[in-house]
């Protein structure tokens, strides 16, 4: 079976390709009633690879000079969008902006590099155009929340609430800021986990950056019988912190009575540290601050109830 590709007198144009395609569905009727029949099946993939050998004897050179440009542009793109990064322009840039521009610039170039391999193959741009337009409401609905995360990545590069490093809360996770791409924020959590949230979630709910300042105020609740000397414990807590030598020395910590629970006098001890400390000081103070309370002789209640018999 012989077709003629080439009524237009070129590679991949609307005639090559529509000649293509009319060969195929034309084999469609000439398909084998029976799989069993193995004659039959043989003989009709063999028709069918004649028509592809044609297609590809016609098309080919495209065909290749197109998927040499995929091969070729996809790690020229990898390798410009890494000198881009390393350029002193950029470099002068913050952490996020960098990831943010170099994850924007690396999908901008592969889609050039497609559009090129597209234009060589021989379709018409106008066809192209055509398809995209008439499937226009449909391919907006499906990237509607991509390009949600892509505005919203726009927002967080220009306000710049946070930057890779800090560490954020945002929505129900928290964590490092490790990157900022076009779509996805990823944070390192402190549990080890790898969290990758949508930049719209970012930006869509209250967002809390435990770094912005630089330090951190640690806050310890520790209960003390009644009858306790008020003056004694608060002297007691603020001596252990001023000891921890992570606890900063302003603002100085301080304590307080903090309320009258149903067993105990709540005490609250409060002590500002490091942002990157944070953790180090929270549990270090818990320990020495109990500690603290039972060398000095101060009773640690457990909860009373009194019960009245008639």
């Amino acid at each position: 079976m012989r077709v003629d590709f080439a009524k237009g007198g070129g590679f991949m144009t609307e005639e090559v390709t529509g000649g293509f395609i009319e060969a195929i569905t034309g084999l469609a009727d000439e398909l084998p009633e029976s799989v069993t029949d193995v004659s039959a099946v043989g003989a009709f993939l063999a028709k069918v690879w004649d028509v592809v050998q044609q297609y590809i004897a016609s098309a080919g050179v495209r065909l290749i000079l197109a998927l040499l440009l995929l091969i070729v542009g996809f790690k020229l793109a990898n390798l410009l969008t890494r000198r881009i990064q390393r350029s002193k322009r950029l470099a002068s840039a913050s952490p996020t902006a960098q990831s943010f521009l170099r994850s924007f610039l690396s999908g901008a170039l592969k889609v050039i590099v497609v559009i090129t391999a597209i234009a060589i193959l021989g379709v018409p741009m106008t066809t192209v155009a055509a398809v995209i337009a008439s499937a226009g409401l449909a391919i907006g609905m499906a990237v509607e929340g991509s390009l949600a995360n892509i505005a919203s990545g726009f927002i967080l590069v220009v306000s710049k609430p946070f930057a890779v490093g800090d560490y954020i809360s945002a929505g129900d996770r928290e964590g490092t800021v490790s990157d900022m791409g076009i779509f996805y924020t990823t944070l390192a959590a402190y549990d080890g986990t790898t969290v990758v949230l949508p930049n719209s979630v970012v930006t869509g709910g209250t967002l809390v950056n435990y770094s912005r300042r630089g330090m951190r105020r640690v806050s310890l609740e520790f209960p003390a019988a009644y009858g306790s000397d008020v003056e004694k414990v608060k002297s007691v807590l603020v001596a252990a912190a001023a000891a921890d030598e992570k606890v900063l020395a302003e603002p100085a910590p301080m304590a307080a009575l903090e309320k009258h629970g149903d067993s105990s006098l709540d005490f609250i001890l409060r002590a500002w540290c490091k942002a990157d400390d944070y953790w180090d000081v929270y549990y270090g103070l818990t320990e020495s601050g109990h500690a603290a309370l039972g060398e000095n002789g101060v009773e640690i209640p457990f909860p009373q109830l009194d019960v009245h018999m008639r």
